[in-house]
């Protein structure tokens, strides 16, 4: 009687889908919206579904999730789910979103079956205890990788494993954003090229030191001829941005050209912006950002700029 439902919703209701198996009567469905609460009938359904149009699923074995999103895309959550090494974590081959929320066990991302995700988009990753880097080895089929948010992770110690090249993996990166992530020492290494880097947001980093960080003695910068928004906040062992930015460019009064493509540097103290340095191989760079410079109210949290 259901094999032409095309759109089946079941995310507002208590895990019911007591037989994934069930799910391949549905032919002709095409958005799906769903909660499984274990991992056993998770990886049952993804090893024998069909594609779908667009999906939203919930993998949460308590009370489901107040933020999930609806099915806009092919989203998967993980939450509250116990990451167990070397036990598949099936991930579905036309992924776009992935989100990990709460989750325990796992050391990397790669602990999770990544091989098939190629068409991954975006990837957040939330107050996950146990988790180390987010790549333990570099990544090649997440070329399409265009948003990276980090929350609250306590044992994140580096992006990609010690001896990794990122290049790959990053490639297609457009925003990251990393926050509250106490270990962590350095983010990026400078002979890596984000050109599709737009936005960099770093807050509560409290031991991090570099987010570019230099070949020893090579003094080498990173180039990010997109960016557009630079949020530096609360990380006080920060000294030095390594950024090389080509679209700074000035007309004959030294101000910025109108095809700048940089709009906002946000920082969270005054003393901390003097005391950084910023080198640049022909401009005084720190001088001509000043008109983009925005500064965080501390009485209501609002960024405001820095010259009137």
């Amino acid at each position: 009687m259901l094999v032409n439902l095309r759109y089946l919703d079941l995310l507002a209701m208590h895990p019911i889908l007591r037989n994934p198996e069930q799910m391949r009567e549905f032919n002709k469905l095409e958005v799906f919206e769903v909660w499984f609460c274990n991992m056993g009938d998770w990886n049952m359904y993804v090893g024998q579904r069909k594609r779908l149009h667009k999906y939203s699923i919930l993998v949460c074995p308590l009370y489901r999730s107040k933020d999930i999103p609806s099915a806009s895309s092919k989203l998967v959550l993980f939450e509250r789910i116990e990451i167990i090494i070397g036990d598949a974590v099936i991930l579905p081959y036309d992924i776009q979103q992935l989100h990990l929320k709460h989750c325990y066990g796992a050391r990397s991302l790669n602990d999770i079956t990544l091989r098939d995700a190629i068409h991954l988009k975006g990837c957040t990753v939330e107050d996950c205890f146990d988790l180390e880097s987010i790549f333990s080895s570099k990544c090649d089929q997440l070329k399409k990788l265009a948003s990276l948010t980090l929350r609250n992770l306590p044992d994140l110690i580096v992006l990609v494993g010690v001896g990794e090249s990122s290049l790959s993996t990053f490639s297609s990166l457009k925003e990251i954003t990393l926050c509250s992530s106490h270990k962590i020492q350095k983010l990026f290494e400078a002979d890596r090229a984000l050109h599709n880097l737009e936005k960099i947001e770093v807050n509560y980093c409290l031991q991090l030191e570099e987010i570019i960080t230099e070949p020893e003695g090579e003094g080498m910068v990173m180039v990010c001829n997109s960016l557009q928004v630079i949020e530096i906040s609360n990380c006080p062992k920060v000294k030095r941005i390594p950024l090389y930015l080509p679209q700074l460019e000035v007309d004959d009064e030294g101000k910025l050209s109108p095809s700048n493509t940089l709009q906002e540097i946000r920082v969270r103290t005054t003393d901390w912006w003097e005391s950084v340095e910023w080198e640049h191989p022909i401009l005084n760079v720190k001088n001509v950002v000043q008109p983009l410079l925005k500064f965080c109210n501390r009485y209501n949290l609002e960024w405001r700029p820095a010259v009137g």
